[in-house]
Protein backbone atom coordinates (compact mmCIF):
# COMPACT_ATOMS: atom_id res chain seq x y z
CA UNK A 1 0.00 0.00 0.00
CA UNK A 2 3.00 2.40 0.55
CA UNK A 3 4.22 1.69 -2.91
CA UNK A 4 1.10 2.05 -4.21
CA UNK A 5 0.61 5.57 -1.93
CA UNK A 6 -2.84 4.51 -1.20
CA UNK A 7 -4.76 3.80 2.35
CA UNK A 8 -6.98 0.97 0.54
CA UNK A 9 -6.52 -1.47 -2.02
CA UNK A 10 -10.02 -1.62 -2.96
CA UNK A 11 -9.86 -4.79 -4.85
CA UNK A 12 -7.42 -7.31 -3.59
CA UNK A 13 -7.16 -10.57 -6.04
CA UNK A 14 -6.07 -13.62 -4.43
CA UNK A 15 -3.38 -14.46 -7.57
CA UNK A 16 -2.96 -18.23 -7.74
CA UNK A 17 -4.53 -20.49 -5.27
CA UNK A 18 -1.57 -22.41 -3.71
CA UNK A 19 -2.34 -26.29 -3.19
CA UNK A 20 -0.36 -26.59 -0.27
CA UNK A 21 -2.50 -23.66 1.55
CA UNK A 22 -5.89 -24.36 2.40
CA UNK A 23 -8.49 -21.86 0.67
CA UNK A 24 -9.31 -20.90 3.94
CA UNK A 25 -6.73 -20.32 5.31
CA UNK A 26 -5.09 -17.95 2.34
CA UNK A 27 -8.77 -15.78 1.85
CA UNK A 28 -8.88 -16.05 5.73
CA UNK A 29 -5.64 -13.13 5.76
CA UNK A 30 -7.66 -10.93 3.22
CA UNK A 31 -10.65 -11.15 5.58
CA UNK A 32 -8.87 -10.08 8.27
CA UNK A 33 -7.28 -6.87 6.17
CA UNK A 34 -10.58 -6.41 4.88
CA UNK A 35 -11.91 -5.85 8.56
CA UNK A 36 -9.25 -3.78 9.01
CA UNK A 37 -10.02 -1.64 6.36
CA UNK A 38 -7.10 -2.01 4.63
CA UNK A 39 -9.03 -3.39 1.46
CA UNK A 40 -11.98 -3.70 -0.17
CA UNK A 41 -13.47 -6.62 -1.54
CA UNK A 42 -12.00 -9.88 -2.58
CA UNK A 43 -11.33 -11.75 -5.84
CA UNK A 44 -9.54 -14.98 -6.90
CA UNK A 45 -7.42 -15.89 -10.13
CA UNK A 46 -7.06 -19.05 -12.23
CA UNK A 47 -9.61 -21.15 -9.90
CA UNK A 48 -12.04 -23.95 -10.82
CA UNK A 49 -15.56 -24.14 -10.16
CA UNK A 50 -14.96 -26.34 -6.78
CA UNK A 51 -12.33 -23.43 -6.07
CA UNK A 52 -14.50 -20.77 -6.48
CA UNK A 53 -17.44 -22.22 -4.54
CA UNK A 54 -14.80 -23.18 -1.95
CA UNK A 55 -13.83 -19.58 -1.67
CA UNK A 56 -17.37 -18.25 -1.60
CA UNK A 57 -17.84 -20.44 1.75
CA UNK A 58 -15.39 -18.47 3.15
CA UNK A 59 -16.23 -15.11 2.47
CA UNK A 60 -18.13 -12.94 -0.40
CA UNK A 61 -15.77 -12.89 -3.67
CA UNK A 62 -16.48 -10.08 -5.89
CA UNK A 63 -14.71 -10.75 -9.01
CA UNK A 64 -12.70 -13.94 -10.89
CA UNK A 65 -10.06 -13.17 -13.27
CA UNK A 66 -9.07 -16.19 -15.34
CA UNK A 67 -7.85 -16.85 -18.99
CA UNK A 68 -10.66 -17.00 -21.68
CA UNK A 69 -10.77 -16.01 -24.90
CA UNK A 70 -11.60 -17.67 -28.34
CA UNK A 71 -8.90 -20.17 -28.18
CA UNK A 72 -8.69 -21.03 -24.86
CA UNK A 73 -12.40 -21.90 -23.34
CA UNK A 74 -11.69 -24.41 -20.69
CA UNK A 75 -13.11 -21.84 -18.11
CA UNK A 76 -16.42 -21.95 -19.45
CA UNK A 77 -18.11 -23.36 -16.46
CA UNK A 78 -16.27 -20.54 -14.54
CA UNK A 79 -17.91 -17.73 -16.37
CA UNK A 80 -21.17 -19.56 -16.11
CA UNK A 81 -21.00 -19.70 -12.57
CA UNK A 82 -20.22 -15.79 -12.17
CA UNK A 83 -22.76 -14.82 -14.56
CA UNK A 84 -25.08 -17.19 -13.02
CA UNK A 85 -24.50 -15.52 -8.97
CA UNK A 86 -23.40 -11.99 -10.45
CA UNK A 87 -19.86 -12.45 -9.63
CA UNK A 88 -17.63 -10.32 -12.37
CA UNK A 89 -15.66 -12.14 -14.83
CA UNK A 90 -12.28 -10.35 -15.82
CA UNK A 91 -11.16 -12.62 -18.81
CA UNK A 92 -7.33 -11.91 -19.94
CA UNK A 93 -5.66 -13.31 -22.89
CA UNK A 94 -2.88 -12.97 -24.42
CA UNK A 95 -1.64 -10.10 -26.37
CA UNK A 96 -1.12 -11.16 -29.92
CA UNK A 97 -3.86 -14.11 -29.76
CA UNK A 98 -4.85 -12.84 -33.36
CA UNK A 99 -2.03 -14.48 -34.72
CA UNK A 100 -3.46 -17.33 -34.53
CA UNK A 101 -6.35 -16.31 -36.80
CA UNK A 102 -5.86 -18.06 -40.19
CA UNK A 103 -6.24 -16.04 -43.97
CA UNK A 104 -9.71 -17.29 -44.96
CA UNK A 105 -10.79 -18.17 -41.44
CA UNK A 106 -14.05 -17.57 -39.90
CA UNK A 107 -12.34 -14.96 -37.52
CA UNK A 108 -10.87 -12.94 -40.64
CA UNK A 109 -14.06 -13.04 -42.75
CA UNK A 110 -15.86 -11.64 -40.19
CA UNK A 111 -13.43 -9.13 -39.16
CA UNK A 112 -13.05 -7.95 -43.01
CA UNK A 113 -16.77 -7.81 -43.49
CA UNK A 114 -16.96 -5.31 -40.20
CA UNK A 115 -13.52 -3.01 -41.11
CA UNK A 116 -12.25 -4.43 -38.44
CA UNK A 117 -8.86 -6.11 -37.04
CA UNK A 118 -8.87 -9.94 -36.00
CA UNK A 119 -8.50 -9.01 -32.50
CA UNK A 120 -11.44 -6.36 -32.46
CA UNK A 121 -13.73 -9.08 -33.25
CA UNK A 122 -12.45 -11.54 -30.51
CA UNK A 123 -12.61 -8.68 -27.83
CA UNK A 124 -15.96 -8.10 -29.38
CA UNK A 125 -17.14 -11.63 -29.00
CA UNK A 126 -15.81 -11.53 -25.64
CA UNK A 127 -17.90 -8.14 -24.44
CA UNK A 128 -20.73 -10.76 -25.78
CA UNK A 129 -20.10 -13.69 -23.40
CA UNK A 130 -21.84 -12.18 -20.49
CA UNK A 131 -23.27 -9.81 -18.46
CA UNK A 132 -20.81 -9.64 -15.81
CA UNK A 133 -17.48 -9.83 -18.41
CA UNK A 134 -14.77 -7.10 -18.14
CA UNK A 135 -12.18 -8.33 -20.34
CA UNK A 136 -8.32 -7.56 -19.95
CA UNK A 137 -6.79 -7.73 -23.18
CA UNK A 138 -3.22 -7.93 -23.10
CA UNK A 139 -1.96 -3.83 -24.77
CA UNK A 140 1.60 -4.16 -24.51
CA UNK A 141 1.99 -1.30 -27.86
CA UNK A 142 0.45 1.70 -27.11
CA UNK A 143 -1.76 1.66 -30.10
CA UNK A 144 -3.33 -1.26 -29.21
CA UNK A 145 -5.04 0.47 -26.46
CA UNK A 146 -7.25 2.53 -29.22
CA UNK A 147 -7.98 -0.43 -30.95
CA UNK A 148 -9.08 -2.15 -27.74
CA UNK A 149 -11.54 0.57 -27.39
CA UNK A 150 -12.55 0.55 -30.34
CA UNK A 151 -14.03 -3.17 -30.10
CA UNK A 152 -16.36 -1.99 -27.94
CA UNK A 153 -18.37 -0.22 -30.58
CA UNK A 154 -17.87 -3.00 -32.90
CA UNK A 155 -21.97 -4.58 -33.29
CA UNK A 156 -21.35 -8.30 -34.37
CA UNK A 157 -24.40 -9.55 -35.58
CA UNK A 158 -25.85 -12.62 -34.48
CA UNK A 159 -24.48 -14.85 -37.33
CA UNK A 160 -21.18 -13.30 -36.70
CA UNK A 161 -21.58 -14.69 -32.96
CA UNK A 162 -23.09 -17.98 -33.99
CA UNK A 163 -20.17 -18.38 -36.38
CA UNK A 164 -17.75 -18.02 -33.61
CA UNK A 165 -19.57 -19.76 -30.75
CA UNK A 166 -19.23 -23.38 -31.83
CA UNK A 167 -15.39 -23.09 -30.61
CA UNK A 168 -11.87 -23.53 -32.22
CA UNK A 169 -11.35 -27.24 -31.53
CA UNK A 170 -10.82 -28.86 -35.54
CA UNK A 171 -11.71 -25.57 -36.91
CA UNK A 172 -9.72 -22.98 -39.14
CA UNK A 173 -9.36 -20.06 -37.25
Amino acid sequence: MRRLALERIELYQLNAVDPRVPIEESLGALVELRGEGKIGAIGVCNVTVDELDAARAVTAITSVQDRFDLFARDNQPVLDVCTREGILFLPWFPPMNELRARPGSVLVRIATTHGASPAQVALAWLLRTGPVTVPLPGTVVPDWEAENLAAVDLDLTTDDVQGIMPGCAGETW
